[in-house]
């Protein structure tokens, strides 16, 4: 995610980031395929926000693999969302279940991580126009 290309969004949840990066330079036409990667983690402390090792795990997944693979344009990487114990990336592809197997090379770096995949048909991108629109 370009990070000169993505904003926070205000949220009513103190313990809620959502990062958006709306400004790609990509036909969004090209991308009709949203898939979500999400981590359910835990907390040691009140404020359930991920521990620093799960933060840096996953800045090192957007670093290594998504950018790379944004580079290459085969996806947009528009929302990342960290809310109520989930870790959540959602993605934009051309091959969904290709880039499902390009990531899991890198989980396979932390096997305790338990990842979930999700792919769905979103060609209009409604899935983040209704985050914009929180």
């Amino acid at each position: 995610m370009n990070e000169n290309n993505s904003y926070l969004k205000q949220t009513k949840n103190l313990n809620r980031i959502l990062k958006i990066c709306e400004d790609k330079d990509l036909n969004k036409k090209d991308f009709p395929q949203l898939l979500t990667i999400t981590h359910k983690y835990t907390t040691r402390d009140d404020i359930l926000f991920p521990e620093i090792s799960t933060l840096g795990f996953f800045m090192g997944f957007e670093k290594t693999t998504l950018d790379k693979l944004e580079l290459e344009q085969k996806i947009l990487y528009v929302i990342n969302d960290i809310d109520h114990g989930l870790y959540k990336f959602y993605i934009y592809c051309k091959d969904a279940k290709d880039i499902v197997n390009y990531c899991i090379d890198y989980f396979k770096n932390d096997p305790t991580k338990k990842i979930d995949f999700h792919i769905q048909n979103d060609p209009s991108w409604t899935i983040f126009e209704q985050f914009k629109n929180l």
